[in-house]
């Protein structure tokens, strides 16, 4: 058998990739679902202990300005939106993905997660400038524009190694010599 990445070798990878949390999924449908109450969404959050956390630290944050504690989920997503919500749960998912080493990129632990985060607030920050509509999709936008360098990081280093070794033999440029 060949070495060579195949069509169905490639799709046998990807269908391994991690999916995401239920709860997660769920929530996301929630929010992404107008019949939905917020009842619906902070029941479907409340499976998520560590997320629920984030929820309430960050309705509780100076920056809302809430002039009393704030204890239950369905409060906090009041406050915050549902697009802040939105981009909180993929901010939450992102860091646990993007904060690993990304050794075929040579990038430490965290660095990708620093990147992409940074990426995010900028790209946030252009489209509120703008008035570009979603601002909130930009910054998702922003913070996993870099996904696909885990994706190649963990499921086709054989075939980025190969790449690398090319290119340093090689006066062609990445994009001719990856295809």
């Amino acid at each position: 058998m060949s070495n060579k990445l195949t069509l169905e070798r490639l799709i046998d990878r990807v269908e391994k990739l991690p999916a995401l949390p239920h709860v997660i999924s769920l929530a996301l449908r929630k929010i992404d679902d107008p019949r939905s109450s917020i009842t619906d969404i902070a029941r479907a959050l409340s499976g998520d202990e560590g997320l629920v956390a984030n929820i309430l630290k960050l309705a509780n944050s100076a920056y809302y300005g809430f002039p009393r504690r704030v204890v239950s989920v369905t409060e906090a997503i009041v406050i915050l939106g549902l697009n802040t919500l939105k981009s909180l749960i993929y901010t939450t998912l992102a860091k646990d993905l993007l904060g690993k080493e990304v050794k075929g990129y040579s990038l430490d632990k965290g660095e990708l997660w620093r990147h992409s985060i940074a990426c995010a607030i900028i790209c946030r920050e252009i489209a509120r400038k703008r008035r570009l509509g979603d601002i909130e999709a930009f910054f998702v936008a922003g913070l996993l524009h870099d996904i696909g360098k885990i994706v190649l990081d963990e499921y086709l280093q054989p075939e980025y190694d190969e790449v690398v070794k090319k290119i340093s033999e090689s006066l062609e440029p990445f994009n001719v010599i990856e295809k």
